[in-house]
Formats: structure tokens, sequence, C-alpha cells
């Protein structure tokens, strides 16, 4: 479980390479299901995720950009 007062608190005192460098404490190896990733904010966040180190699942309405979101991450895994 998470500690969303630490997080807040780590971010603010680091600025962004601080929370790159967190988010991939936080999440490198841990399993997430993110919905509503085949545009906006789910896009980018599950972007971020990966980048972190995470294992992400991805669910959205629009397979075909799911697709496109899939192969950016330059991942084969279905």
């Amino acid at each position: 479980m998470v500690n969303w007062k630490v997080v807040r608190s780590h971010v603010n005192r680091k600025g962004k390479q601080g929370r790159a460098q967190m988010a991939k404490r936080i999440f490198a190896g841990k399993r997430v299901i993110l919905t509503g990733a085949s545009s906006g904010i789910g896009w980018y966040l599950a972007s971020e995720l990966v980048r972190a180190g995470a294992m992400v699942v991805i669910t959205a309405r629009r397979g075909d950009r799911l697709q496109t979101l899939r192969q950016s991450f330059g991942n084969p895994q279905k």
C-alpha cells in the first residue's frame, strides 16, 4: 500500500527529477490495471507507469488505440 502523504511530501521537496525516481521506487515490478488508457490522462499515465517499470494491464473501449499504445511500449505481449 502506498502512503500518499509521504509521496506528496517527497514530490514537493524533490521536483520533477525526484518524482521520476520516486515513481520508479514505488511502481517498479508492480502490477497495475489501468482503465481508460486509450486517450488523454489514461494514455499518459500508462506511458509513465511503463517507464517507471510497472507491469501495466491497459483497458479501454477503443481497441485500435490500445494497440497503438501497446506498440509504443515496444513490448509485443498481449
